[in-house]
């Protein structure tokens, strides 16, 4: 919530009791890595997510019976981290893993929306009507499940696909998408979110 908010001083003290710990459980630990890896994108700092790569992989290892759960959020981590750090093959592999796990309710429930971060990997991948499918099922999700911190990020994302793939109708699709993240991101205060959107609005009004 403090890199939602821009407070990356405080982030960094609570990620900083999340990495000190001394070691992540199969279950409980496996959301860490993950909520890591995501303050690492929206602050931009990829200090966070690196330092806890050899962790995430040393978890897959030592519990080769993780529950499902884990095994997917450890994965999210790293295809984060692997898309922040450009590494395409890392993306591709952890793209292929989370594609093909089972994607049921209470799944969706306990991250909020794995379809975003599937149309992310897909588009680092070079698989644009892939990505557009994933964040055609996210917006869908989020808008239903009301969960406007996650829409607001979709529309972002969504919009960078779309402004690189520039098919027709792209152009006013992504002004649209980021007019409703801007205004979900300034009514909740989403600060990094919010800058990220506005920089996108001055290239398509450029």
């Amino acid at each position: 919530m403090e890199c939602e908010l821009g407070d990356f001083d405080r982030a960094e003290a609570y990620l900083g009791t999340l990495l000190g710990a001394e070691h992540w459980e199969a279950w409980s630990g496996a959301a860490d890595p993950l909520a890591i890896a995501l303050c690492g994108r929206i602050a931009g700092n990829a200090r966070w997510p690196e330092a806890m790569k050899a962790r995430i992989a040393q978890m897959l290892v030592s519990y080769p019976r993780m529950a499902p759960m884990g095994t997917l959020m450890c994965r999210m981590a790293l295809g984060v981290v692997a898309v922040e750090g450009g590494d395409v093959a890392a993306v591709r592999e952890q793209y292929a893993a989370l594609d093909a796990m089972p994607r049921a309710p209470r799944v969706w429930w306990e991250i909020h929306c794995i379809g975003r971060l599937l149309g992310v990997m897909a588009h680092h991948i070079g698989e644009p009507e892939k990505a557009a499918a994933h964040f055609e099922e996210a917006l869908a999700f989020c808008r239903q499940a009301g969960y406007r911190p996650e829409l607001a990020w979709t529309c972002c994302d969504y919009a960078d696909l779309l402004l690189e793939r520039n098919s027709p109708g792209d152009h006013e699709r992504a002004m649209a998408l980021l007019d409703e993240g801007l205004a979900i991101s300034r009514e909740m205060g989403m600060k990094p979110l919010m800058e990220r959107i506005l920089s996108r609005r001055k290239i398509l009004k450029a």
